[in-house]
């Protein structure tokens, strides 16, 4: 075995390879396993993409708040892995609610969140799958603002995610979720 040691800035990933592949290890050290030919191991410095936010950024236009007890939401697109970071919300009143993510009808992550009186930015932290017709909803937006008018479909965040519909079809109508926080994978140099 070896024990090797690397300095740099930001994550850093070591490799078999020098292009592609999976991380062996991360950090600044690595403890190889047995070892009984020449081996090569590759490390790179790996740095976050800054966030990126998808329209509509927040809640101009016709709209109120939400008074059913009735699931409702997005329907979007994603066209490369990327995380929802976070989402900006107006609640009409301090509340807890259930978010969840939906892929074909089944919930692939939630998040149960305490949403204060007036906008503020929701932390979701929820991976997103390459995939068609996602749903981002509530089962109960109760006190959430939706518009009613104006939103003209699709939202979209060049080449990654893109707000196609609502879950109720309804024509112009927006629900609950502004201002999507999207991060990429690490990016490498």
């Amino acid at each position: 075995t070896a024990s090797l040691n690397a300095t740099g800035a930001g994550t850093l990933a070591w490799y078999l390879s020098s292009i592609g592949g999976n991380p062996v290890n991360t950090g600044t050290s690595f403890n190889t396993p047995v070892l009984n030919t020449t081996t090569t191991y590759y490390v790179e410095s790996q740095f976050p993409s800054p966030p990126q936010f998808n329209t509509p950024h927040t809640n101009a236009g016709g709209g109120t708040y939400y008074q059913n007890v009735t699931y409702r939401g997005q329907v979007f697109d994603v066209y490369a892995p990327c995380t929802l970071v976070s989402v900006l919300v107006y609640a009409q009143a301090a509340m807890t609610k259930t978010i969840l993510l939906k892929n074909n009808g089944v919930t692939i992550n939630s998040a149960t969140v305490n949403i204060p009186n007036g906008s503020s930015r929701v932390t979701l932290n929820f991976p997103l799958p390459v995939g068609t017709s996602l749903e981002l909803g509530t089962d109960d937006g109760v006190d959430l603002f939706r518009n009613n008018a104006g939103a003209v479909y699709p939202f979209t965040l060049g080449g990654l995610v893109s707000i196609t519909d609502n879950t109720a079809n309804a024509s112009g109508y927006y629900y609950f979720f502004y201002d999507w926080e999207i991060n990429l994978p690490g990016q490498t140099c």
